[in-house]
């Protein structure tokens, strides 16, 4: 099984060409919302004819390259800061040419929202506004998509039936592939100050490593990285990693 959830992974990431970062929140402002300007994305197609259409084709459809618009790659980016897509194409784009100028980055940023018929604004998108936008799809921010990388905070718990379990959890956040080993200090800090939630997730490979003893845990509230899996009957995390983030759940 879970060679199975890394190879769908893999094949997700050679679809949009890179690693993925961390979700945001739903309660940050969105490409919904007109967060740049139509002069901004009319410059940003002049230099994304002149630098990405040789391998994005001029209507962004792919050539050899993948696609910047359409459904999927709208879900293959939703539910992670604009800053994701924004560093990731700053970081490799153009492949074999100089490097363009930030302000170059932003214009080509907004045409690609243009052309993925996200509204303007009237203001043009700024490079410190970039971190306070959350990338989401055409209905606003949603569960995040079957098999991306989350991670959970929640009570480790087990069913009678030996099921492991997280429950009073929160929703899953997206987070960059290469961020599912062991936490950072800031990491655990910020899952240790996160409220828990309403959710239950069944664990997969809850023993992850060797070593790693589950049933010390037993009621501790932990952070958890992996796969989301989403089943008929329930929601899962396969496990890459899972640290104590606080206290036991019922002190």
């Amino acid at each position: 099984m879970r060679q199975v959830v890394v190879v769908f992974w893999v094949w997700t990431l050679l679809s949009v060409g890179g690693p993925l970062a961390t979700a945001q929140g739903p309660a940050r402002k969105t490409i919904l919302d007109g967060v740049f300007s139509s002069t901004q994305a009319t410059q940003g197609k002049a230099s994304f004819v002149m630098q990405c259409s040789s391998c994005h084709s001029e209507d962004l459809s792919g050539r050899s390259a993948p696609a910047l618009k359409g459904p999927q790659f709208i879900d293959n980016w939703r539910e992670y800061g604009l800053d994701t897509l924004f560093t990731y194409i700053k970081e490799n784009m153009p492949r074999g040419k100089d490097k363009l100028s930030e302000q170059t980055y932003i214009e080509i940023l907004t045409h690609i929202l243009e052309a993925n018929e996200y509204p303007a604004g009237t203001s043009e998108l700024t490079r410190d506004a970039i971190s306070a936008i959350s990338f989401v799809g055409k209905d606003g921010p949603a569960q995040v998509p079957d098999n991306a990388l989350v991670q959970i905070v929640g009570c480790l718990t087990q069913r009678d039936d030996g099921i492991w379990l997280f429950a009073r959890a929160t929703d899953p956040i997206r987070i960059r592939m290469g961020s599912e080993g062991k936490a950072t200090q800031d990491e655990l800090k910020a899952s240790a100050a996160e409220p828990l939630g309403s959710k239950t997730f069944r664990l997969v490979y809850p023993d992850f490593e060797a070593g790693f003893d589950v049933n010390s845990h037993k009621g501790q509230k932990m952070v958890g990285k992996g796969y989301f899996l989403v089943n008929p009957t329930d929601q899962r995390l396969s496990i890459t990693w899972m640290g104590a983030a606080g206290d036991r759940c019922d002190q």
